[in-house]
């Protein structure tokens, strides 16, 4: 006798990748630095684990898929030669409401396995770039100081953008730091502010000089 499938459980299609990297960012924005296993996320998409094996071969190969998902959703929030304050908004909005990528990629960082050479060889020089393209359009724009060290003032920017996320509701609730997009529009001119502060220091060191 054919055996009966489990009641509940969805069939593989063309939307079961997609299932599954949508239950495996929800875990992680819900469960924070905590490890999520392969039965918690086929049990969020409704599957079997077989159908997570199938699909990503391991654990390792389906986070290596949600990074790469990740990343690229995130560039494509972002205007293609957009100005300073619009990428600055852009990054600010997309990771505020994504913050399971900020968590991914430091679970990525520390470990030295597959997963850290997956986001330095992969997604590191591509963040990288998205924001040293940002910071050109900005000095261009005068809105950052032409002497500043591009690697400091890169690093800044990502620290900037990825540390509120990860603190999460917590660091928002202590600082009275509301999550709309009236939130993001101020976090962002309080970053433009930062690198405009320093453009107008440098013109009073020239001006007695």
């Amino acid at each position: 006798m054919a055996q009966m499938k489990k009641a509940g459980r969805r069939e593989a299609g063309a939307n079961t990748r997609d299932a599954l990297l949508k239950a495996s960012a929800e875990l992680i924005q819900e469960n924070g630095m905590r490890p999520i296993s392969i039965r918690d996320i086929a049990d969020r998409a409704d599957m079997n684990q077989a159908m997570v094996r199938y699909q990503f071969g391991d654990k390792d190969g389906l986070m290596k898929a949600v990074l790469d998902h990740g990343f690229e959703q995130l560039l494509e929030s972002v205007p293609e030669n957009g100005g300073f304050e619009e990428t600055l908004f852009a990054l600010v909005v997309w990771m505020r409401d994504n913050a399971w990528l900020a968590m991914l990629m430091m679970q990525s960082v520390y470990p030295g396995d597959e997963l850290r050479t997956h986001f330095e060889t992969q997604h590191a020089p591509r963040l990288v770039r998205l924001y040293q393209g940002a910071l050109e359009r900005g000095r261009a724009a005068n809105q950052a100081r032409d002497d500043l060290d591009p690697r400091f003032a890169v690093s800044a920017l990502i620290s900037l953008l990825v540390f509120p996320n990860l603190a999460g509701p917590t660091l928002g609730r202590v600082l009275g730091i509301g999550r709309g997009t009236a939130a993001a529009r101020r976090y962002t001119g309080e970053l433009l502010k930062l690198f405009k502060c320093l453009v107008s220091v440098r013109k009073v060191i020239e001006s007695y000089e």
